[in-house]
């Protein structure tokens, strides 16, 4: 089985950031399989999230570590959940340092070196988003 993996997602609607709008957060990760349980990966991820709020537009950026317990782990199919907790900085409309987490309860991939996927969470992703990555 591959041990690592770097991955693309494109995240929808963020609720916390709510009276904002017009929001989709970029996200990137990489995540390393432990050598002695095949079920945990550990990582990080980060995010680069624009929006738009009455204010004017905001730009937040973090980067957090990750771990994953994957509890389907088939040669094609993978179904895991998830958890991120970092920070972030926000430029624009509100500037500051602020915390960044992401709860995935469900997570699914798809394929073996390529792979597509997604992810219901609760955090700055967003509610939904979908990856794509390769694994190694």
């Amino acid at each position: 089985m591959p041990r690592n993996e770097f991955a693309f997602s494109l995240g929808g609607v963020v609720e916390q950031l709510k009276p904002f709008y017009g929001v989709g957060a970029f996200t990137f990760s990489y995540h390393k399989r432990n050598k002695i349980k095949n079920w945990f990966w550990f990582g990080f991820c980060s995010a680069d999230i624009h929006g738009q709020n009455r204010y004017g537009y905001y730009r937040y950026v973090s980067i957090a570590p990750s771990i994953r317990f994957s509890f389907l782990n088939e040669p094609k199919v993978t179904l895991y959940s998830g958890l991120s907790l970092g920070i972030g900085i926000m430029t624009g409309a509100f500037g500051g340092i602020f915390p960044f987490y992401q709860i995935t309860p469900i997570g699914f991939s798809y394929g073996k070196r390529f792979f597509v996927g997604g992810e219901y969470g609760y955090g700055l992703k967003g509610s939904f988003c979908g990856n794509v990555g390769y694994r190694w």
